[in-house]
């Protein structure tokens, strides 16, 4: 059911940072904690719907955390996501890098955000130049 979704966020933080991560589900009954990202989703919409809804939710997160936050060429990222049906969290989301690290975010539920740096888009090779390697 919210597997889907999940696949939705990981590939938006991939997109937005330039560079894999890893979500860990906890099916968990929780509170979300207070520097989770909370996403309102209907898990009978559609995938674009649900990515529109993902984005915002993170353009609302990210003014929320940033305030106080000092301005550099950083990105703020959560580490953790809830996943919340009516306002009821049905579903916590912890992401990081790698595997390692986010199930350690879950096991000690560490939901501080995370600075990251864009990763530069590569530069595209023409398939002549390929040619010739």
């Amino acid at each position: 059911m919210y597997k889907n979704v999940t696949v939705l966020v990981r590939g938006f933080f991939t997109n937005l940072i330039g560079k894999p991560c890893v979500v860990v589900i906890d099916e968990g009954k929780y509170n979300a904690p207070a520097e989770a990202m909370k996403v309102e989703i209907n898990f009978n919409q559609s995938e674009v719907s649900a990515a529109d809804i993902i984005r915002r939710a993170y353009d609302s997160w990210k003014i929320l955390a940033s305030q106080g936050a000092g301005k550099d060429d950083k990105i703020l990222l959560p580490s953790c996501i809830a996943l919340c049906v009516k306002g009821s969290v049905e579903v916590l989301l912890w992401r990081d890098w790698n595997l390692d690290s986010a199930k350690r975010r879950l096991i000690q539920k560490d939901a501080s955000p995370v600075s990251e740096c864009v990763k530069a888009a590569r530069a595209t090779v023409d398939p002549a130049e390929r040619a010739n390697v």
